[in-house]
């Protein structure tokens, strides 16, 4: 028994309806020069987050951290929620792109006028225990816990509450070696 009539050409729809990319959002109009919860005029100082590169290398980057939720009425009721923004920053740190997660699923891609080729994330885990994430940019595929690619705390007083993850790429696209960007520590 079928619950709906299939034809040859709706089968050939449905590998497009389960990998759909969402674009995400750039929502800086300008490279930020000033001072915000993040950066020093423009500059991201956070370690955690970005370390300067060499020339013709970028960061991707992302922070994650925990939200608690209470339910109005004073019930005590109350929920953590993971919260998370992605980052692309130039070779000094100056961020160039602030980005909200999209609502549902992956992949997430990335298009903007300062960035060569798309950026493709793969795969995220937002878990401020165990952030994670994987992309792709040009001929190369980006993730934690390879390529020089690192997470950790970002917050002293909080040091479970909030993370940050960074990863250099090369803006041409070009692989630096075997694993990909060489970056230090």
């Amino acid at each position: 028994m079928r619950l709906f009539p299939l034809s040859s050409s709706s089968l050939l729809l449905l590998p497009l309806l389960t990998h759909a990319e969402r674009d995400l959002t750039n929502t800086l109009s300008s490279p930020v020069t000033n001072t915000t919860a993040i950066t020093t005029n423009g500059i991201v100082t956070d370690p955690a987050l970005c370390l300067p590169q060499g020339p013709g290398y970028y960061t991707f980057g992302m922070t994650t951290f925990l939200s608690t939720l209470g339910v109005p009425g004073g019930s005590g009721i109350s929920s953590d929620v993971s919260n998370s923004a992605f980052l692309i920053m130039s070779n000094t740190c100056q961020l160039l792109g602030l980005y909200g997660p999209a609502s549902c699923g992956i992949p997430f891609t990335i298009k903007d006028n300062f960035l060569q080729y798309v950026l493709t994330i793969t795969a995220v885990d937002e878990g401020v225990a165990s952030p994670y994430f994987s992309f792709l940019y040009a001929n190369g595929k980006f993730s934690i816990r390879n390529d020089g690619c690192v997470c950790g705390g970002v917050s002293a007083a909080f040091p479970d509450a909030e993370a940050g993850c960074r990863c250099a790429f090369p803006v041409a696209g070009e692989e630096l070696g075997k694993r990909g960007v060489a970056f230090e520590a």
